[in-house]
């Protein structure tokens, strides 16, 4: 059967000149990502610091961790 392209990709690639990924593109990616992977998505107020804070893959990471873990619901 046929593969797809195979990429490797490195903890220090800039999402924006690696991947094209910026702003409004970056937080599609993160929800995409999100929702795949059965994570909670960020809300609208959440998704503001990616402008600031995310540059790298491992930045990308590193923001997405919180939303793998369980909320916890008090009452």
């Amino acid at each position: 059967g046929a593969q797809e392209p195979q990429y490797i990709v490195n903890p220090t690639d800039d999402l924006a000149r690696v991947f094209g990924l910026a702003d409004l593109d970056l937080e599609d990616a993160v929800l995409v990502i999100a929702d795949r992977a059965g994570a909670r998505l960020p809300r609208a107020q959440e998704l503001d610091s990616l402008k600031t804070s995310v540059r790298t893959v491992e930045d990308l990471l590193r923001y997405l961790e919180p939303y793998f873990r369980p909320q916890v619901v008090k009452g």
